[in-house]
């Protein structure tokens, strides 16, 4: 899509949620460190009137910027199996968490990174008493998680 593509589209939305090399395409700046990141993020807040910017970044982390606020969520080392559906995942958690009130950003996007870890992480067959079981790699962290 080219930029004036996504002005049309996208222009005074409330949160826009692109990927790394997304987010380099549409403003023509790297987008490796957290500075350009931010950088990135004003960008698009600027040119395409966006109040919220929650760029995804792989194994960077999360960066998101608003006008008052500028976050960088790392990420924890897992081994990744599959990034489908990450940032759906991503978007469900921040989403659901948004009439929260009092919400804590900081928590409602580690949590949303966490879950999206989750999800592209391999899957890992065990046996149980000859009944089959599957468990995802940082099943018991995600699970502490959810008692906020």
């Amino acid at each position: 899509m080219s930029n004036d593509g996504f002005k049309y589209i996208y222009k005074n939305i409330d949160l826009v949620t692109p990927n790394k090399l997304e987010t380099s395409k549409i403003t023509n700046m790297k987008c490796d460190t957290d500075y350009e990141a931010a950088k990135c993020a004003q960008f698009i807040m600027k040119n395409y009137n966006i109040k919220n910017v929650l760029i995804t970044r792989g194994e960077k982390g999360l960066t998101y910027v608003n006008e008052k606020i500028e976050l960088h969520i790392k990420t924890s080392k897992i081994e990744v199996y599959d990034v489908s559906g990450a940032g759906d995942t991503l978007l469900a958690v921040v989403s659901s968490c948004f009439h929260v009130k009092d919400l804590n950003l900081s928590s409602v996007l580690s949590l949303a990174n966490k879950a999206a870890g989750i999800v592209v992480g391999r899957i890992v067959w065990i046996y149980l008493q000859d009944e089959p079981r599957w468990q995802r790699p940082f099943w018991n962290f995600w699970h502490n998680s959810l008692t906020w």
